[in-house]
């Protein structure tokens, strides 16, 4: 499913309404707001944190463009919708965690219910999905531990495993 971005920027009444705005800091916040009025990462970092000194500065110029919260408040006001941001990081975690885990299982099922539009993050994952379901000889986690799974029900859910 491919969700449509807006061409133009939003409104600063949605900006700050926003979840993507209310997550960051009072100086990103500030650091944001320069960013967006001067297209300047060093300006912006000078008005946010006026007591740095013009070599950290720099340093921090460059970490506050990549920061994960002001990328996506800019990536927001940009067009790109909120859902569209956590798809974006709950896929990053999804990249980051063992194939197969608890963690991953969970994030794969998370995702899919924002896509297809389910209000509720708790919905617990159908191991009926082929991308959620499992094999014998499949390594998951349980309470932080692996197991080799030896069993699986008609779903594809683990019934019994062994610790590794």
């Amino acid at each position: 499913m491919h969700v449509a971005t807006q061409t133009e920027p939003i409104s600063w009444d949605v900006m700050q309404a926003s979840e993507t705005w209310k997550r960051l800091t009072p100086q990103q916040r500030v650091w944001v707001l320069k960013f967006i009025a001067s297209d300047d990462s060093i300006a912006a970092t000078r008005t946010a944190y006026p007591t740095a000194t013009d070599k950290s500065v720099k340093c921090m110029s460059y970490e506050l463009r990549k920061n994960p919260g002001i990328v996506a408040a800019l990536d927001f006001y940009n067009g790109k919708t909120e859902l569209e941001l956590d798809l974006e990081e709950i896929q990053k975690q999804i990249d980051a965690a063992e194939p197969g885990s608890i963690a991953a299982t969970k994030l794969i099922a998370l995702k899919a219910s924002l896509k297809r539009g389910v209000k509720s993050a708790s919905e617990e994952p159908k191991a009926t999905d082929e991308s959620l379901a499992s094999k014998i000889g499949d390594i998951v986690l349980v309470d932080g531990k692996k197991h080799r799974v030896t069993a699986v029900d008609e779903n594809g859910k683990p019934t019994d495993g062994e610790p590794i």
